[in-house]
């Protein structure tokens, strides 16, 4: 018999499965990157195409099956929402949001459904008709949503300014090519915000890095208070300010900054110079200029990825077991190639290695013992938590200098080390959305922008160094010194602004210079 398209046939089923993937990409365009969404489009194409085969060949009725499958589709896909909405929740002693209670509902839901649709003796073409229209309206205005956004930044190309090639040499003025090593811990504080906020003693570590030859700067702060910016900064060695009069003080679109972060010029200035460039960054992405990159690629583990899966009925087994696990395998494999990089690429090579440590999730114990994190978010309520992140600082401090040790040892010749926080932590913040929208006190902005900045310099040429540097300047002082550069150094600056408007900068340098946080 042959099949015709009509308004009451069964296509609910496979718009079902891609419309989740579609909101969020359409919610989160400016954060994500189109190669993360091809394998979940992927899975669950090809898992729903095979269910709805099955069903059929079980009920051999297209609308029965169809709307078993959607009701699943449904419950699948909006499980993580609801727990998320519910967690914490409690109405006296009895705590909502649990995972034991919440499945328990959900398997309840799904028999109800499944039996009702099962035992149904009504013509179900009007029930197949109103899913179809339904989902495909929502279908329509996320593709139009993505669709108006992509166009708006398709004519906006964004490069640094300021940063020019000709007085460099690719002969260092220390007679040989030094690797140059930028490591960036996401979210390391200051020795003194460990001090006054979470009650911990960094001292021991800063004096191994001191008597290593490191010298840390101890009153630096970052230039801004979120990574993108941040790290986008110092990697093209100035200021984004310029970015407001180009996207607007209300947008909340991070692509052109992450443009820049990509397309940074240390890179292409090291590459101008033969080195190799070499690529580790949060997530499983790599940027475009690097001929390396540090650890293989674990499946599911890019920020789009795990936003999807957390918000599935998988939210439990998944982020428990696969998510926790990839991602601690993947700081350890880090430190382990670090350790090791002038083995493995060719000399000289300038790395920018990014560690989502001490950053939550808290995956490790002070001697890295595995944890399972409370959770993947990245709100900050999980900063809640002190004594996890004091743990896993107190792991990264020992894995650190376990490779820097490493790379002192077995390199021929002293190379460039930089250790960096991109930004501090938020624990003194009202919200717990990192939206940051009310006005922040003096004290969580001081807290929010101090960071451990740290320079191993080959023969321990501190002398160029000075207490308040930031990292906009720490690549025009090293290219100046080693390479010939003729870069002036920047103002020291510093800037607030709220991950809701990025780009709303507010001058907070002399708010750092004068107040003190407390916790």
């Amino acid at each position: 018999m042959k099949y015709s398209l009509t308004r009451s046939s069964v296509v609910h089923p496979f718009l079902f499965c891609v419309m989740p993937i579609l909101l969020l990409i359409s919610l989160n365009l400016d954060e994500i990157r189109f190669d993360y969404v091809i394998l979940p489009f992927l899975v669950t194409i090809l898992i729903t195409i095979g269910l709805w085969y099955l069903l059929n060949l079980l009920l051999k009725n297209k609308m029965k099956s169809g709307l078993i499958l959607s009701v699943s589709l449904v419950l699948f896909f909006i499980y993580g929402h609801i727990f998320n909405i519910f967690s914490g929740v409690a109405i006296g002693d009895f705590e909502i949001g649990r995972h034991r209670y919440l499945l328990l509902i959900f398997i309840v839901l799904f028999v109800v459904g499944v039996y009702s649709i099962l035992r149904t003796k009504k013509n179900l073409a009007e029930f197949t008709t109103i899913a179809n229209v339904i989902v495909a309206v929502i279908i329509l205005v996320s593709i139009s949503n993505i669709s108006v956004s992509l166009a708006e930044n398709s004519f906006t190309e964004i490069s640094a300014d300021g940063v020019t090639f000709h007085t460099l040499s690719s002969t260092s003025t220390l007679g040989y090519a030094p690797n140059v090593y930028y490591i960036i811990l996401d979210e390391y504080t200051s020795s003194k915000i460990l001090k006054d906020i979470y009650d911990f003693d960094n001292h021991d570590f800063l004096s191994k890095l001191k008597a290593r030859g490191f010298y840390i700067a101890e009153n630096s702060f970052s230039n801004y208070p979120q990574t993108f910016l941040s790290v986008s900064s110092s990697l093209n060695m100035e200021y984004l300010n310029y970015l407001t009069g180009v996207v607007g003080v209300d947008s909340s679109d991070t692509t052109f900054a992450r443009q820049l972060w990509d397309d940074n010029k240390v890179t292409q200035i090291f590459k101008s110079m033969n080195y190799t460039t070499v690529n580790s960054p949060i997530f499983a992405s790599t940027a475009k200029l690097n001929d390396y990159k540090l650890c293989q690629d674990y499946l599911f583990n890019n920020p789009f990825q795990i936003l999807l899966w957390e918000s599935t009925i998988l939210h439990p087994p998944f982020v428990e077991f696969h998510l926790d696990s990839s991602r601690s395998d993947r700081v350890l494999c880090k430190f382990s190639e670090l350790s090791v990089l002038h083995n493995t690429v060719d000399e000289p090579f300038f790395v920018y290695a990014h560690f989502l440590s001490p950053h939550p999730p808290y995956l490790f114990g002070p001697n890295g013992e595995l944890k399972r994190p409370k959770s993947l978010s990245a709100g900050a309520s999980e900063w809640d938590d002190k004594l996890g992140y004091v743990e896993q600082v107190q792991f990264i401090n020992k894995k650190l200098l376990e490779t820097i040790d490493s790379i002192l040892l077995e390199s021929g010749s002293p190379p460039v080390i930089i250790l960096q926080g991109d930004h501090g932590t938020p624990t003194l913040f009202s919200e717990t959305s990192l939206n940051w929208h009310k006005n922040p006190s003096d004290a969580a902005i001081h807290e929010r922008l101090s960071i451990l900045n740290a320079y191993y310099l080959p023969s321990q040429n501190t002398e160029l160094l000075y207490d308040s540097i930031t990292p906009v300047n720490s690549f025009r002082l090293i290219l100046n010194e080693y390479f010939n550069g003729d870069f002036e150094l920047l103002d020291d600056k510093n800037y607030f602004s709220s991950y809701g408007y990025p780009y709303n900068f507010t001058d907070v340098t002399d708010i750092l210079a004068t107040h003190s946080p407390s916790g």
